[in-house]
């Protein structure tokens, strides 16, 4: 128990606190979706941007038939035959997105995607049995024994001279072609580069497969897949838990065979579940209290926006500014800080000397980052152009060889570079370009400077695209509305009639997955005094505001939470306990000498005016977090007179109170204790 005594004749006026929405809107959502078209929450799991290693590392278990069966190599996971004979390489790990892995537990739409390859020509793909040639991307499964298990996975590789892209399920492993039923499938390729997206519906089973064929260009980013190749319902095993991911390649004994994969991303997934705080609560009959809700996100948001107006053409008559300069893209609807620019995209470029294109980014605030500057020599890039990906962390494009579409760092052979024209920086060095280099907030207006930077050779870029990356956001939505002060953000007010029980939902800013939490707030048990003046042993008590009069009114007991109303005065002589304490604005409670009073429960409130006279004492007490409204410091110039004050804390106890409750204080009659 924690003991507040009080000196002769100190009044103190309790300031009331006050309540602060924290408006997370569903707006900003519906904003970023609006204007970009593509909005993903995902987990990179791994982009193989690491030295060479026949050492997977990133978390990834290895099975294989020899120490180089699986490596990093070339920035991409290389699975390929080892010794002798028909077998099979495979890298698995538990997925780290925080999604449900019993895949119809989710409520929001579900995406994979990858990037991936393999060497055999056409017709050399047989399928997953003994001896065929065959890979796959495990996209969840039950065991991290390939050769075994549930799950659903995407493979290339079957009987046959067709090899489609399919989105199978598979039952007893990947180790047999009768384990596989195909649940969508399209095409018809051999060793093209393939980026690949799924997407599945929790709420009707719904699984769709896109896929982009690059031919021999190399990956693109798998996230803008988007040739469909057909959507379809099951259900198999979306109700088991499906924690593995995983990549295989099926291979027989030939030499040199070997499948690559990389830029794969799973499902960011779900919020935490929202903590309410209070977690329950009491209230009387007509008051209010306030309902914080509080989850968190490890989820990245993706948010791509893409140029419109295009092609912009580049003309011989250099050295010259392309057709469109600035070439304008305008962001809205990120937040203020924690966004990055994750890639920078380049669709359809073609030149007949790309050594001379000069291509730079100018964010809203100024910042300038080179692309590409001096890079490709003189193999011409022709129709229908290639897709240039620029994203850190990858390698750079070639100096003179043949630029082919792919993934790259931003490149800057030769320094100094110029851009003459406004906006343009003039002379910028800048050896080594990053797109790191990009600080602050990233709503507005972003420009793409391309100028060809001699004579004789010319081309055209069809359009291009920026994607920023940031942790999901957070929003909440209340219900039922009845009671309270609103539907949305973190906090409300509830003032319900009668005992009511609402729901807080989280969801996130990226892919709209949910959680919710409930919060019961009961009303009544209150008693009110229903008099002017008296003492708390009268028996005048009601439990309503407006109050009953004698002999229906109620004698107030311990259990009591006691409300003191405006304009009615309560005096305490003796040793009284309550469960919860309020005094009202214009209320006024009043401690003889020598009595005390204790307040259990889990709130003290008291807008009105406290008096308390020689050595009585007002105390918290019982276990649990106490909420307390208590008097500041008087305003500066004020007089003790016209403002009531709080005795200043003397002693050396610590207040067990996680708010504002007071250390103990012994003040002797002779002395008083002020601010």
């Amino acid at each position: 128990m924690e003991r507040i005594l009080l000196p002769v004749s100190l009044e103190a006026r309790f300031q009331r606190e006050r309540h602060i929405n924290q408006m997370l809107r569903l707006g900003l959502l519906l904003a970023v979706l609006c204007f970009t078209g593509a909005a993903f929450a995902q987990e990179v799991v791994d982009r193989f941007n690491r030295a060479n290693s026949n050492t997977v590392g990133g978390g990834w278990t290895e099975t294989e038939t020899g120490g180089s069966g699986a490596s990093v190599n070339g920035n991409g996971l290389r699975l390929q035959r080892t010794g002798t004979g028909n077998n099979r390489q495979y890298v698995t790990r538990t997925t780290p997105g925080t999604y449900n892995t019993t895949l119809n537990q989710n409520n929001c739409t579900l995406t994979w995607a990858f990037s991936f390859r393999q060497s055999e020509s056409e017709g050399e793909l047989s399928g997953f049995d003994a001896g065929d040639d065959g890979m796959a991307v495990v996209l969840a499964g039950s065991n991290a024994n390939l050769t075994l298990g549930q799950g659903y996975a995407v493979v290339l590789g079957e009987t046959g001279n067709t090899d489609r892209v399919r989105l199978v399920r598979y039952n007893n492993g990947l180790d047999a072609d009768v384990n596989l039923t195909t649940i969508v499938q399209a095409g018809n390729f051999d060793n093209d580069y393939l980026d690949v997206r799924v997407t599945y519906v929790p709420s009707t089973d719904t699984w769709s497969l896109f896929y982009r064929n690059n031919g021999s260009a190399g990956f693109g980013d798998p996230l803008t897949a988007a040739t469909s190749a057909g959507s379809a319902v099951n259900s198999t095993y979306t109700g088991t838990s499906l924690p593995i991911i995983g990549c295989l390649w099926n291979h027989d004994g030939d030499t040199g065979e070997s499948a690559v994969f990389d830029n794969i991303h799973v499902p960011g997934g779900l919020p935490t579940v929202p903590s309410i705080a209070p977690p329950s609560a009491n209230i009387c009959n007509g008051a209010s209290i306030g309902l914080t809700a509080s989850a968190s996100s490890t989820t990245t948001t993706r948010v791509t926006f893409s140029s419109t107006g295009g092609p912009n053409t580049v003309s011989t008559s250099g050295p010259i500014d392309a057709s469109i300069y600035p070439w304008n893209i305008t962001a809205s609807g990120l937040p203020a800080s924690g966004v990055t620019v994750e890639s920078v995209t380049l669709n359809g470029v073609i030149h007949s000397y790309p050594d001379d294109l000069d291509i730079l980014l100018q964010s809203p605030t100024g910042t300038n980052v080179i692309l590409m500057s001096d890079v490709g020599g003189d193999p011409n890039l022709t129709s229908p152009g290639a897709t240039l990906v620029i994203m850190d962390g990858e390698s750079a494009l070639p100096d003179a060889a043949q630029i082919t579409s792919g993934i790259y760092a931003p490149t800057n052979i030769g320094t100094p570079d110029s851009w003459p024209t406004s906006p343009g920086p003039n002379s910028l060095t800048q050896a080594s370009p990053s797109l790191s280099l990009f600080t602050g907030d990233f709503n507005g207006t972003w420009g793409l400077l391309i100028r060809d930077d001699a004579n004789a050779d010319g081309g055209s870029i069809a359009s291009w695209s920026i994607t920023f990356t940031y942790n999901s956001t957070i929003t909440y939505t209340w219900s039922p509305a009845t009671g309270l002060s609103g539907t949305t953000g973190a906090t409300v007010t509830a003032s319900p009639a009668s005992t009511s029980t609402y729901t807080v939902t989280a969801a996130h800013s990226g892919n709209g997955c949910t959680r919710s939490a409930d919060v019961t707030v009961t009303v009544g048990g209150c008693t009110y005094y229903s008099r002017a003046t008296g003492d708390v042993s009268d028996a005048i008590w009601s439990t309503t505001p407006s109050g009953m009069p004698a002999p229906s009114a109620v004698t107030f007991t311990a259990a009591n939470n006691m409300v003191v109303q405006n304009g009615h005065i309560v005096t305490n002589d003796g040793a009284t306990p309550v469960s919860n304490l309020t005094v009202e604005n214009g209320g006024t409670l009043v401690l003889d000498a020598g009595s005390t009073l204790t307040v259990n429960g889990t709130s003290a409130t008291i807008d009105g005016t406290l008096t308390a006279n020689d050595n009585s004492a007002f105390a918290l007490a019982g276990s649990g977090a106490k909420t307390s409204r208590w008097p500041r410091r008087p305003p500066s110039g004020t007089s003790r007179s016209t403002q009531p004050m709080a005795p200043r804390p003397r002693g050396a106890s610590t207040c067990a109170a996680p708010c504002c409750c007071k250390t103990a204080i012994s003040t002797p009659r002779a002395r008083r204790s002020i601010w």
